[in-house]
Formats: structure tokens, sequence, C-alpha cells
């Protein structure tokens, strides 16, 4: 017991362990005899090529462990006179994954030396959750569009807002929004060669794109997370490759173009002048190069990737894309216990003509820069062969600069859904610091069983620069071309900062058949607004003035204590059949929307009624009528009060969530696992109107359209223009899943990945106070959630089944084929009507059939890849690739016109037609 008391004090006084960054996994097990009696004292040896080489003895229970081990192959060599040698190579660690072995050693009188490759059991105890590793087999020889999100496409629960055919999604303006069991895409993390890069401003985006070509391995934790892990959502770890005691790289170029793409617009559709999203070209090319600097101490990788994308829009506009990738890697060992990394990347990612499509010509695009680079450093120190101690330090620096086409005022409208004059404007700066102290210790015998603590703490700085405007500082809206209202605004120019100190402990409690996963986590997140000014708005400057805001000091803070118990059972004792149980709370992160609210230099919006009375398209003070909405209280005395407050008491959401399930190894290598997923989404934040609640609100009349006839609801209350954020009461979402899942790991020529889930995402207004206008619960509550994609707008994330599958066979003569297969119910289609205008909200759309009862077709789409590998003996191996994307030349729609506006039921996306990619790869 003092043992334990002494180590828990040591990992608290000295704390350890990256928070839900890691870049290394553990190898540890058993030595036993054929008869099963434990051996005692057994040298282990661990080498590899780019680390130094780590010794121990088993101890009386024939246990032996190696921790904190960076990604990649080991040797393990078995040794104790009287026994035979045992050497067991080519034994693969992964991304925060424990591998365990069993060793049988068996008495000999003579020497002999027993030789194994890779043998390491399929099943990891020491996990309750569900997370699935993306190897290196997998990155490099499914077929995908070479970037992470399309490959998140292959993982069980998650969600896309989109479907990239070789590509031709990729590079677009926005990324691919990403749900995953139930959870928001604000609450995504991604994490960098263990570094948190998660955007502040557009939270649950990464800032850059990345070299696809320089990933060992990718993890991806959907649920069940360890303490090490903040919030509930899609939690991605990118880990790049290192250099070592032997010279490894490879080059690699992939091409296609309009010339390999089919057509699969349908006749109807091409009737009236649609013809789909097309791919131009896309060149994808780029080395990596990893070797030696002294032969084992110090290693140096470097990689380099250029991808251009040329894609054309429905509308036959062109979408280029030009990103550029560097990569410095220099690992080394300061004697045989402490071991450090430098590791520098950037990103660079140019776009011309965002946003075009068929409402949106040419002027109406921007083009954009986004520039990102990340230092880190780390220093991992072997205090003893069971106390390991490391730091890092990180620093990214991301910009993002949009520039529209023009400097005509921006206009749309509402009947045709065209858009005329200029985009938006945008600058973005947005640095982050981050310091993590890690540490595990290991027991191996304390309160019957055995221990691997861990501890953190993590610092996380990051301040933002947001500047956002319309040219012109005006807005106009039309109905057939007449003008409808006008909004008339001063621009967003703010300055924030976010910070987040972080706490956690953990323990996985070893009893023999039985692994508990225990810890608790602690999050203190806080922010404020820095000094910023913010001009005057054209025709209206007296009610939207010039103001200087001084800055202000943090209105809140978010304090959040949440347990993670998991546990494992070993049902027959021999790791090949285990029970699996987990419940956990997440506290979200805190984005700097939840703190830029209350500052005057956000955007200052006032809506009114338009009539062009003298006919030259541009508003004068004289030709506006009622005030129909406006962002801030326009009749404040005070132009630095903008009428929105933050409740101090306000808390971060919350996510409850139980899983339990099993796992069985049916084969060497290959397992089945069932899953029953729960979970309970609460304590989200809102900003109702003062003074106004639902009791104000009678029901007003009803509308129809479509075939559907629907009541809402109106007030005769004054608007007071005035909000407070708070926690929203009696409001929940609950998601439940059964999720089913079949890997078999590459042996024997093969390997595959195989899910089905089928899920129930629902929300939930409980009492009149947790809404305002009761118009938001019609044909909602109680029914689906499905959130709003962030990267195409108008569109819904929501399938209640998916079935995924990928597949890879090595055929003789250096042949290999593989492929992926997913098929999904299609997104919701939402139905919408439009409500005459109302004394609340003015104009308001209003689901007009239940949400979730209508939906667009469902899809399947099948990608292949053909590689024939030519060996040069010692030099290298050239891979020629083939791959086709869409094999079936599938047209389903994605997307269509739900309503009020345009043509209802009008197609607005279909999937892209079916297209070859050529590659071919030398690695040596």
């Amino acid at each position: 017991m003092r043992k334990v008391v002494w180590t828990i004090l040591t990992l608290v006084l000295v704390p350890a362990l990256a928070l839900a960054q890691t870049t290394v996994g553990s190898i540890y097990g058993i030595v036993k005899t054929p008869e099963g009696l434990v051996v005692e004292g057994v040298k282990v040896t661990l080498s590899a090529g780019h680390i130094a080489e780590q010794m121990m003895m088993t101890s009386e229970r024939g246990t032996f462990r190696f921790g904190e081990l960076p990604i990649g192959s080991y040797k393990l060599v078995f040794e104790k006179e009287g026994y035979q040698k045992i050497v067991n190579e080519e034994v693969n660690v992964n991304l925060a994954t424990a591998t365990r072995l069993e060793i049988l050693m068996k008495p000999a009188a003579v020497e002999a030396v027993i030789i194994i490759t890779g043998q390491s059991e399929v099943i990891d105890m020491k996990k309750s959750g569900t997370a699935t590793n993306l190897v290196r087999e997998v990155l490099e020889n499914i077929p995908s569009a070479r970037d992470p999100w399309s490959v998140l496409d292959q993982v069980a629960g998650i969600q896309t807002d989109r479907v990239n055919v070789g590509g031709s999604e990729s590079g677009q303006g926005q990324q691919s929004s990403l749900v995953s069991h139930g959870s928001s895409q604000w609450s995504s993390m991604w994490n960098y060669d263990g570094v948190t890069i998660t955007d502040t401003v557009e939270s649950g985006n990464s800032p850059t794109q990345f070299d696809f070509d320089s990933f060992e391995e990718m993890q991806v934790i959907t649920g069940g997370a360890d303490a090490s892990i903040q919030t509930s959502g899609t939690s991605i770890n990118l880990i790049t490759k290192q250099g070592s005691d032997t010279l490894h790289g490879q080059g690699s170029i992939y091409y296609t173009s309009e010339s390999f793409q089919d057509s699969n617009v349908p006749k109807e559709l091409e009737e009236i002048g649609y013809i789909g999203n097309q791919v131009d070209s896309i060149k994808d090319y780029g080395f990596d190069l990893g070797g030696p600097i002294w032969k084992g101490n110090i290693w140096l990788w470097g990689a380099f990737r250029a991808k251009d994308h040329s894609l054309q829009e429905i509308s036959g506009a062109i979408l280029t894309t030009k990103a550029r990738n560097y990569n410095l890697k220099f690992t080394g060992q300061a004697g045989h216990r402490n071991r450090w990394t430098f590791f520098y990347t950037r990103g660079e990612i140019n776009r011309d003509g965002v946003g075009a499509g068929p409402y949106n010509p040419p002027e109406t695009t921007i083009d954009d820069n986004t520039p990102t680079s990340l230092y880190k450093i780390e220093d991992t120190f072997l205090a003893s062969d069971s106390l390991i101690l490391s730091g890092k330090f990180s620093y990214v620096d991301n910009r993002v600069d949009s520039v529209p086409k023009g400097s005509d005022p921006m206009g749309y409208d509402l009947v045709t859904g065209m858009s005329k004059g200029s985009n938006y404007y945008s600058l973005n700066y947005r640095p982050q610091y981050q310091l993590q102290l890690t540490g595990e210790n290991y027991l191996e015998k304390a309160l019957g069983g055995s221990h691997e603590l861990k501890a953190g703490f993590e610092w996380r700085h990051n301040p933002t620069v947001r500047k956002r405007g319309a040219p012109g500082n005006i807005e106009k809206w039309y109905l057939a071309g007449e003008p409808y209202f006008v909004d008339i605004e001063s621009p967003i120019n703010l300055e924030a900062v976010t910070k987040r100190i972080s706490f956690f402990i953990s323990d996985i409690y070893s009893l023999d058949r039985l692994t508990f996963i225990l810890g608790v986590r602690y999050d203190r997140q806080w922010g404020n607004n820095r000094a910023s000014k913010s001009p005057a708005a054209p025709v209206l400057q007296d009610l939207i003035p010039e103001l200087d805001f001084p800055g202000q000091k943090s209105m809140f803070t978010w304090n959040d204590l949440v347990p993670r118990l998991g546990m494992t059972y070993d049902i027959f004792g021999d790791g090949k059949t285990i029970l699996r149980s987990n419940f956990s709370m997440y506290a979200e992160q805190m984005g700097l929307a939840s703190i830029m609210g209350p500052n005057p230099a956000d955007w200052r919006i006032l809506e009114y009624a338009w009539t062009d009375l003298n006919g030259d398209d541009y508003p004068q003070r004289e030709e506006l009528g009622d005030l129909w909405w406006a962002s801030f209280n326009p009749y404040s005395s005070d132009p630095l009060d903008n009428g929105k407050k933050i409740d101090p008491g306000m808390k971060a959401p919350l996510t409850y969530e139980f899983i339990a399930g099993v796992e069985r190894e049916l084969i060497p290598d290959m397992s089945v696992a069932a899953n029953f997923i729960y979970r309970k989404a609460t304590r989200f934040g809102w900003s109702p109107e003062d003074g106004l609640s639902s009791a104000d609100f009678y029901l007003a009349g009803e509308t129809s359209g479509h075939g559907y006839t629907v009541q809402y609801y109106d007030t005769d209350k004054p608007l007071v223009f005035t909000t407070t954020a708070e926690n929203r009461p009696d409001y929940h979402r609950v998601y439940r899943a059964i999720e089913i899942s079949a890997t078999k790991r590459l042996s024997n020529h093969w390997m595959a990945n195989v899910s089905f889930n089928y899920n129930s995402n629902k929300q939930y207004w409980n009492s009149p106070d947790s809404y305002i206008d009761p118009t938001e619960t019609v044909n909602r509550n109680g029914l689906e959630y499905s959130p709003y994609s962030m990267g195409k707008w108008g569109l819904r994330i929501g399938s209640r089944w998916m079935f995924k599958a990928t597949a890879l066979y090595q055929f003789p003569w250096d042949i290999t084929v593989s492929g992926f297969l997913q098929a999904r119910e299609g997104y919701v289609f939402p139905i919408m009507l439009s409500v005459p205008f109302r004394n609340y909200g003015g104009y308001t759309d209003l689901y007009g059939a239940p949400f979730g009862s209508e939906r667009t077709p469902n899809i399947t789409v099948a990608d292949l890849r053909a590689e024939k590998v030519i060996s040069f003996g010692d030099v290298g191996r050239l891979g020629l690739i083939i791959d086709v994307f869409n094999l079936f030349n599938s047209n389903t729609v994605l997307q269509k016109n739900g309503g009020p506006w345009g043509v209802f039921g009008e197609t607005q996306e279909i999937v892209n037609p079916r297209i070859v990619r050529l590659g071919a790869r030398f690695t040596f």
C-alpha cells in the first residue's frame, strides 16, 4: 500500500503522460513453460533501429513490460540458462496500444535458438472503448483520396458530409465535417505527432492539410476514451515517420484528369443543364527520406509533398488548390535512458475560386491563403525500468487570409437562390502554445495486481485575431429580383484568447483475468476579449458608430472534474474472449465563440425592410422601413454595450457515455467485436432574449406547402435586443447504437476490416423552459438530431445505419488487390416551409415534415485498387498502381432543394462519376 501511495504522490508532483496526444505504445507479456508454469528471471532484451537497446528481467510472476515505445517494429530476445533462447522478430507497436506477448520457453540441456516472427495477441486487454488504428499497411494500400478526412470514412461509427470520389472533394474551401457516435462536429480533436492542433475559431477543424505519405499511423478514437482525452468528439491522432539506423524512404506520384473520368449525369438533369461536379486534374507527388546522422544515437527524417487540385463545379467554374507540405524530424538518444525529438512541419495552401457553384458565379468567389507551421520539442527520460517522465512544448503558427474576387456589395435572391456582387473578406491569425508534462509508473505487484499509473498536466494558450466583413459593409436581399431587405453592418474586428489547464491521473489495474481502467480528469478553461476597434457603418453612422473597445476580463470559467471508468474481463483466461464495459463523462472544449459574444467589436448588424425608391440598387436612409432584426442593442446609449451578456455561472456542455461489448478472437490475427453504445449530451449553451419566455407566445396561424401543413407561433411583446448566454435548461440529446466489427490484420497474404452500425440519435425539449419560441420545436421534439455540415451549407449529417468494408489480398507475382465499400442510409431531406412575417424574428422557415421522415436515397460506393511491384533487389521496389473510384459509376443524389425558395426537389448534388487514378511509388 505504501508503494502505491508514494507512486501516486510522485506522479502528482512530477506530472506526466501526453493528454490525448500520445505518440507511443507499449509491449508487455508473460513467459511460461508449455505446462503453464511462469518463468522468473528471464533476461528480455528489446532492440530496434530507432531507439537504444533496453533490457529487463521477468518478475516472480513471469511478467515483463516495456513502456513509452515509439511506434514501429521491435525485436525481443528471451534468455535464461537451462532454457531455449527465444527470438521474436518484427513485433509491432501501434499507437496508444498495449501489444501483448505470451512466450513459451522449454527447458533445454543444450543451447537452442527458436525464432518466431511478429507473434502477438490480437485483442488489447487494456482498452475498454472504441478505437481504430489505421496502420501503414492500411494507409498505403487501401484506395482513398489520400487525405485523413477520406480515410475517416473507413472507420466504424463515423459519418462525414461528403463522398470524396478519388479526391474530387479534397482541397475545397471547407473541410469535411464529421461526427461519430452522436458527438458534435465541434468537439472533434485533431492531434499531429502528439500535438493538439484543433482550430480554436472553427472548433473541430484542423488548421491545415497534410502530407499523406508522411503518416506512420493514424489512430481514431470514437468512444470510451481514457482520462487523457478531453472531449466526447472524434479524436484523431496523426503520427509521422522517423529516421532509423537503416537508410529508408520513398518517392511517389499520383495523377488523374478529366480524360480518366466517366459521366454519370442522368438524362433528366442533362436536359436542365446539370453537368455535375467534375475533376479537371489532380497531381500529387513527393518523397520522404530517413536515416542515421550518428548510428545508434541521432536520426533524421524529412519529407516534401505537392498537391495540385483543379476541380470543376456544377456551374462550370474552376476551383484550384495548390498545397505544399514540408516535414523535418530529428530524434536522438542522450545515453540509454534519455530520448529526444525535434519536429517541424509546414503546410501552405492556396485556393482560387472558393465557393463557386450553380448559385455563385465566379465574381462571388474568394481566394484564400493558409500557411501553418508547427514546432515541437520533446524529451523522454527513463528514470528507472518502471518510471518514465517526459516533457513537450509546441507552437503552432496559423493564419488564414480570404480575399473576395470583387469589391461590389454582396447580394442574394431568396427566390432564385442566386448570389451577386462580392463575397466576404476575412483574416484569422490564431497561434497556439502548448506545454505538456507527462509520466508513467509501472508497479508489478501492489494491492493484489499490477498497476500502470499515469498522470499528466497540460497548459494551452490560444490567442486569436479575427477580422471579417462584407464589401461596402452592406448585404442586399431580393425577392425575384426586387429589393426586399438589407443588412447594414460594421465588420468583425476581434482579438481574444482562450486558455486551458488540465490535470489527470489514471491507473490500469490488472488482476489476473480482470482489468480496471480507472481515471479522473480536471479541466479549467477560461478566456477574455482584448482591446480592439471597429469602424462606423455606412448610412447609419449614428446607430452603428465607430467604437474603441478597451478589452474585457474573463467573464466566466469552466471547472470540470470528470471520471473515466472501464473494465475488461478475460472470460476463459486465454486472452481470446473478453467482455468490455466503460462509463465516461466529458466536458467539452471552449471555443472562441463562447467568449466573443459580449465583445462590441463583433459583427454589428441592423436589418431593415428596403424599398429602392431611386432605383440605384443601393440603400439610403429614407429607403429603410421597419427594423426586422439586430445583432446588438441599437437603443443603448453606451456604444460599448451590445446587449449581449454571459451568465458568470455558465458551465461546459457535458456528455455521459456508457459502452458494453464483447470481443472474440476467431482465428489468429482476426477478432470480431460487438458493442452497445449509449450517450446523453446536455448542458448546452444558448442565448435567449431577456424578459421573454415561451409563455409570451400564442398560436398565430398555420402555413402549408409541398403537401404539409404546420402551425406556428408569435408574440406581441416588443423586441428588446438583449440576450444572456447561459446553459439551456431541460434540453438534451440521446444516442443509442449497436456496432459490430471484424478486424483481420495483415498475415497469410490478406487483411480486412468490416463494420456495421445501427443507431438512433434524438433530441428532446422537456419543458417550456427549454425554448422561447414554440415554433422551434414543431416537427423536431423527440425526433432525430442531424447536425448541419460546416463545409456543405444546408446538408444535414445523419444516417441511421452504415456498412463499411476494406480488404486486401496479396496474389503471387507481387500483385496486390484491395478495395473499400461503403453503404449507408441517405441523409435527412428537410422539408422547409415559409412562415408569414412575424413580430418575433420577422421572416422564418419552419420544418414542414417530421424531421428525419424524408431522406435522400441510400448510397453505395465501391473503390478498387490493383498494384504490381517490380523488385530491383537491394536497390528498392517499384509499385505501379491503378485506382478506380466509384467503380459502379453511382449517381446517387446527395442534396436537393427542400424549400422554401427555389425549385422544390431540385437536385443540387450527386455522387461524382467513376474516375481512374494512376500512381507509381518507389520504396527502399
